[in-house]
């Protein structure tokens, strides 16, 4: 266990559970076979292969920092029975895979929520019977899967901040500290408004040099004129 929270479940879930529809990860009773699944895209059917997961519901699903990884934790079955294994689909091949899992297992959960953050799959709250009337059934626990070794973690360091899914950004520093990797975030907006001012300002000095030039063009005309 990392650490943890006010015991909670049926909590916000990540987009990538939402479009998984192998499941009813609402909590619903139904449960559907993970062997055909329909992507919400081009809502055609398609036909899963490999390590097919068994039917389950009130799991999570995270999308890895690959964005085509999708890990599928915990759940219940179609009876009272409750998973705590770890299956992959792979959303280029639709392949089901399941990782050698190493590390100290945690119970299996239902009605958990879990979010991906670099290689580190965090699990918050959830269920840990199938019978959630008593409260001692709802777990606290926030437990972290790194997602490249596949290993349950005891301690957990949270990564710096980096520009990712960013276009590359000129003079970015991707190993500097905190502060700057969040102003770099805004540099394109920074460098826009700059560009604007700068833009200003020389058509500002410019009408400032036309408007003297003329006031001399005019008071040495004048001058003239009176001579």
């Amino acid at each position: 266990m990392i650490s943890s929270l006010a015991g909670s479940l049926n909590h916000s879930k990540s987009a990538a559970e939402r479009d998984f529809p192998s499941s009813a990860s609402d909590g619903l009773a139904s449960v559907t076979s993970a062997d055909n699944i329909f992507p919400y895209s081009t809502k055609l059917e398609v036909t899963t292969t490999g390590a097919i997961p068994a039917a389950r519901h009130s799991h999570s699903a995270t999308v890895g920092p690959d964005d085509y990884l999708i890990t599928i934790y915990g759940g219940q079955g179609e009876t009272t029975n409750m998973f705590g294994d770890i299956v992959v689909l792979d959303a280029r091949t639709f392949i089901w895979s399941a990782p050698t899992i190493s590390g100290t297992v945690p119970a299996p959960l239902i009605k958990h929520s879990t979010v991906q953050v670099g290689d580190a799959m965090i699990v918050m709250g959830g269920g840990i019977d199938f019978d959630l009337t008593a409260p001692s059934s709802i777990t606290s626990e926030t437990i972290v899967l790194n997602t490249t070794t596949w290993s349950w973690l005891t301690t957990y360091t949270i990564p710096k901040r980096h520009c990712l899914r960013q276009p590359a950004i000129r003079g970015c520093d991707h190993d500097s500290d905190h502060h700057h990797n969040l102003n770099c975030l805004r540099r394109p907006q920074r460098e826009h408004h700059r560009g604007r001012h700068r833009r200003y300002l020389l058509l500002w000095r410019r009408k400032r040099r036309l408007a003297a030039s003329l006031v001399k063009k005019d008071s040495e005309e004048a001058k003239r004129i009176g001579d």
